[in-house]
């Protein structure tokens, strides 16, 4: 059986029994490869307000299965050019969803609980850019305050990672795995980097701890093996245990004087570092 789809669509205007209702969603199914032909009739005026001679205004909407959202090379542009992501609710997955990403809604904030699965091949394994800084259901808008546990664990090809300058916690093993990671923007935002958040980053290179970071939680870069430049600027309180161990590549590390704990074992095996 082909998979159907949900696409959405807009209507600028449309009225119906004198009731004048804008941005009327109209939702279609399609199954891969399979074409669609929607005629919407509506008022004497069609919706670029022009008069529709014969009393009402037609609307083709075609939608061609192959085309919608499905190729999956299109998801690494995977928001708008405010960094918006569109949701819809998905009542299977029982999380809001856009574009690949699936996010959790409470109050005026959102979590980006991780890429969208496909059947028995897991994640996204082509998602490789993460810039969203809010999340929008209808006409509202709802920012982004925390990357979840473990929300892009085993995304090998994901590469560059802007987090907006609202999020406040990068969750537990939120990049868990994530070998292909070559950069990573944490903003003045953040106050935690969670244990184990880029665990096994194989393919980062740097990273800046900024000021409003406080806790750099246990093994949070363990095995970043190609890890060259660490910079913790001053605010930084707490290295945990096994944050940096076997970052084989890293030389040398500057730790300021706002550190008041580091954990066992923080730089072990760091075979390069020959200056803290």
């Amino acid at each position: 059986m082909k998979n159907k789809k949900l696409i959405k669509r807009f209507i600028p205007t449309v009225v119906i029994g004198g009731l004048v209702i804008s941005s009327l969603p109209v939702y279609v199914f399609a199954s891969d490869g399979e074409e669609i032909n929607m005629n919407i009739n509506v008022n004497n005026n069609d919706v670029d307000g022009n008069e529709n001679n014969n009393g009402g205004t037609d609307m083709n909407i075609n939608v061609n299965g192959d085309n919608v959202n499905d190729n999956r090379d299109e998801m690494n542009n995977n928001v708008n050019d405010n960094n918006i992501v569109d949701v819809v609710y998905n009542e299977e997955s029982k999380y809001f969803e856009g574009l690949g990403l699936r996010f959790r809604i409470a109050g005026d904030e959102a979590k980006i609980i991780g890429p969208t699965r496909f059947g028995e091949s897991g994640y996204n394994a082509n998602l490789k850019v993460v810039n969203v800084s809010k999340v929008r259901l209808y006409d509202k808008e709802y920012v982004v305050t925390v990357i979840g546990d473990y929300a892009f664990e085993g995304c090998e090809n994901l590469e560059e990672v802007i987090i907006p300058n609202s999020v406040e916690t990068i969750g537990r093993g939120a990049f868990y795995g994530c070998k292909g990671l070559k950069e990573v923007t944490i903003p003045t935002s953040v106050t935690e980097i969670g244990d184990h958040a880029f665990y096994r980053c194989t393919g980062l290179t740097e990273v800046t701890i900024p000021s409003s970071v406080e806790t750099i939680g246990d093994s949070a870069f363990y095995l970043c093996t190609e890890l060259k430049e660490v910079i913790m600027q001053y605010g930084v309180k707490t290295i945990g245990g096994e944050a940096f161990y076997s970052c084989t590549g890293l030389p040398k590390v500057i730790i300021p004087s706002s550190v008041e704990t580091i954990g066992d074992h923080a730089f072990y095996d760091c075979r390069r570092l020959k200056e803290v």
